[in-house]
């Protein structure tokens, strides 16, 4: 069974360093708070600061160590999700493995 997001209503938005956590991309908002500052997190093409208005729609990049995830936010995410019910508020746009050498 599915858990419902929270409403799209016109104009429902959201923080970034909130979106993150909710989607459980990260561990804590704080996580997400430092990332944003760190310049990894990119919203529709333009580096993310924490309180970056979210809107269902918007494109978002994250940058992490070992991969670059891209996404397009479908739904916002309700406060309290399993893992697994808020991949259903995302779609998955492009997934790279980040080579080290």
């Amino acid at each position: 069974m599915a858990v419902p997001a929270a409403a799209d209503t016109k104009g429902a938005v959201l923080r970034m360093d909130s979106v993150l956590f909710r989607l459980r991309l990260v561990s804590s908002r704080e996580q997400a708070k430092r990332a944003c500052e760190n310049g990894i997190v990119e919203l529709n093409g333009k580096v993310a600061k924490p309180s970056s208005s979210v809107r269902s729609g918007d494109l978002i990049r994250v940058r992490f160590t070992d991969e670059d995830l891209r996404f397009t936010l479908t739904e916002l995410p309700r406060k309290s999700m399993s893992k697994t019910s808020a991949r259903s508020c995302y779609a998955v746009t492009a997934s790279n493995a980040v080579e080290r050498g």
